[in-house]
């Protein structure tokens, strides 16, 4: 994952003004990691905002 996209990402999420619920931010973490991540996060594991 390219830092710099990551740190965009990051931020959207963060946003007040378009603030996501935490399904769909989970899920866009998830998906950023790697495919057993997204799994975890669809069976309602917690996913861990990292920086890159």
């Amino acid at each position: 994952m390219d830092d710099s996209l990551l740190g965009v990402v990051l931020a959207r999420l963060d946003d007040p003004d378009h603030r996501p619920d935490a399904v769909v931010e989970a899920l866009v973490l998830a998906a950023l990691d790697s495919d057993k991540a997204v799994a975890a996060a669809l069976g309602g594991e917690a996913v861990a905002k990292t920086e890159g």
